[in-house]
């Protein structure tokens, strides 16, 4: 049985899955929520939605997050299409939108936030733009692990959220330059 059944009903499988070796579910024990590590055990690291939310590796984001961040103390464990990062910091599981330059929290529960807050379909189609994210997924094609569609030029310089500026570009570099922007 899953751990998170009704979230992988709803947007599972999982695509372009990347199994998460025994030593860095040790490396995170006691850092993350167990539940999330029994998630990573069973899925790995991978796509969902069609490759609008994607679990990480932490590593993969550390230098970007602490870029937004100032500290190196939150994991990034969850990223949408669009480089909005879901992380664990004290307990906690925040939403960075880095689109609009905040951080919001969302809970302190893995299972509220797979179970409850991730099947929630308007919240897909608001919080995460899944139609924005469709228009671009056709336009563009499916993103790679390492990949964002990315405003050009970012919002903060100015750009439009017309979705025929969107471009695929580097995640971990689409998020430090947006950090930069922050001032």
């Amino acid at each position: 049985m899953s751990i998170f059944p009704d979230f992988l009903q709803g947007y599972g499988p999982p695509t372009q899955a990347q199994l998460v070796p025994a030593e860095i579910i040790a490396r995170y024990r006691g850092r993350l929520p167990d539940a999330l590590l029994a998630f990573w055990q069973e899925v790995g690291w991978c796509a969902f939605g069609e490759g609008l939310l994607w679990l990480v590796d932490p590593e993969q984001l550390a230098d970007p997050l602490a870029d937004w961040l100032g500290h190196r103390e939150a994991l990034a464990f969850l990223r949408t299409a669009f480089g909005d990062v879901l992380f664990w910091h004290e307990g906690q599981v925040y939403y960075l939108a880095v689109l609009y330059q905040r951080v919001h929290h969302l809970t302190g529960r893995m299972d509220i936030l797979f179970e409850v807050t991730l099947c929630d379909e308007r919240y897909w189609d608001n919080a995460l733009d899944r139609p924005t994210y469709r228009q671009a997924r056709q336009r563009l094609g499916a993103l790679t692990r390492d990949e964002v569609y990315a405003y050009v030029p970012a919002l903060a310089l100015g750009g439009s959220e017309d979705p025929a500026t969107l471009h695929k570009i580097a995640l971990r570099e689409h998020l430090s330059f947006l950090a930069q922007l922050r001032g």
